[in-house]
């Protein structure tokens, strides 16, 4: 595996400010870092939801927040081809100082997030239910630990997705991302109408 020089923008900046309010974790949890409720006034908390934007749950670098983001979407279904075509997009990112935000829920986008967390590229998960429900895999709490990887959401409660809250992380999703891939979008779907809907919006989408 490679290392990060010392200039890594990958280091972890810690924000000392009452508006980032630690919340208690499990003891048995392997995860160093905090969760955290992130209010508007926090240094950290994206511009591009405004001073009146919802609180957000965190967990991990939350400098990777003010990194230019790619969000990426994918239908539940997908070819074959599509997967490849995926994966060649998860290598690529490797060395371009972006930092990818997605759900990281249909089985395609989690086929690319190994890649993307092996190829050292900065990840933020967002989670559409509350972060102290979810259950870190340890590869995700070394990546925490270290400053690559960022758990987000809006959730304080919700302990299971629903059609709701998934729409909600989707659309935060959408307005942090500088730019979209759409790895694949079945006709019809979900995922399509969500982009057309991006380029509306005037949102760069890229589908590949």
């Amino acid at each position: 595996m490679r290392t990060h020089p010392e200039s890594t923008t990958y280091r972890q900046v810690h924000y000392h400010d009452v508006a980032a309010e630690p919340i208690c974790r499990n003891k048995a949890d392997p995860v160093k870092q905090p969760l955290v409720k992130i209010r508007p006034d926090h240094p950290a908390y994206p511009t591009r939801l405004g001073r009146e934007g919802p609180l957000l749950y965190a967990r991990g670098n939350l400098s990777l927040l003010g990194k230019r983001q790619i969000g990426v979407f994918s239908s539940i279904r997908a070819s074959g081809s599509a997967i490849l075509r995926a994966i060649a997009w998860a290598r690529s990112m490797s060395g371009t100082g972006f930092a990818v935000i997605s759900g990281f829920h249909s089985p395609l986008e989690q086929e690319c997030l190994p890649i993307l967390m092996g190829n050292h590229v900065p990840v933020i998960v967002c989670t559409a239910r509350e972060i102290a429900a979810y259950r870190v895999p340890h590869s995700w709490g070394e990546a925490i630990d270290v400053g690559m990887l960022l758990l987000l959401s809006l959730s304080a409660r919700s302990r299971r997705m629903t059609k709701q809250s998934s729409l909600e992380r989707n659309e935060l999703v959408a307005v942090l991302a500088d730019e979209v891939v759409v790895l694949h979008a079945e006709a019809g779907s979900n995922t399509e109408r969500l982009a057309g809907e991006l380029e509306l919006r005037s949102t760069v989408v890229r589908r590949l």
